[in-house]
């Protein structure tokens, strides 16, 4: 890859994938939930899908053997580039759209809900953690690394199936990820995991597609 065009067509289609994610999760939520939420936010699903769209957009700006995992995150990396980006993008959203609701779900997608930081596996920017972080930003989080974990990238030898990254997503219940949340998106339809993850994510195949 190589050059702005592939380096936003690289993001473009994780968030793409993220939002998808997202809005298939907040589909399966209990309708007396969904109710709940949107009785007090009723436009939530709307904003949570214009978020997804942004949730990575200062990603754009990143050198893009970084953006493309050519090479392992250095401290300057995770320091300018890494843990600034959901606060930048989260700022980039709220010039855009004056919309305090989806700039904190950009801000907090990173967070883990047992509030352990860190690198490499730590939350960030480490500000919130279990039902304090926005509910938004936990159905994002989860969205957002199963579509990383089911798309190829060169810093590992293959993309999980989407069996295998569900098998990661509940491990991971009430550590990295809402423990209510997390299971409810292991429900989504197999039909829908596979739109979200693209062509060839289920396949049990070892090498790198």
């Amino acid at each position: 890859m190589g050059g702005s065009v592939e380096k936003i067509l690289y993001t473009v289609e994780h968030e793409i994938g993220t939002t998808d994610g997202a809005l298939a999760l907040y589909d399966v939520l209990p309708i007396e939930v969904r109710r709940q939420i949107e009785m007090q936010v009723p436009e939530f699903r709307d904003i949570l899908k214009r978020s997804g769209e942004h949730h990575d957009f200062t990603k754009r700006d990143w050198p893009e053997d970084l953006l493309c995992r050519k090479r392992n995150p250095s401290d300057e990396d995770w320091e300018l580039w890494i843990w600034p980006h959901p606060i930048e993008s989260a700022e980039s959203y709220f010039e855009m759209y004056k919309d305090p609701i989806g700039k904190r779900m950009i801000r907090h997608h990173h967070e883990r809900f047992d509030g352990f930081t860190g690198k490499p596996y730590g939350g960030y920017p480490g500000e919130l953690k279990g039902e304090s972080i926005p509910l938004g930003a936990r159905i994002m989080k989860i969205a957002d690394a199963f579509h990383a974990m089911v798309s190829n990238r060169p810093y590992r030898d293959r993309k999980f199936n989407i069996l295998e990254a569900l098998d990661q997503i509940r491990e991971k219940a009430g550590t990295e990820y809402d423990p209510t949340l997390a299971p409810l998106f292991c429900t989504i339809s197999l039909s829908v995991l596979e739109k979200i993850a693209g062509n060839g994510a289920c396949s049990d195949s070892k090498d790198a597609s």
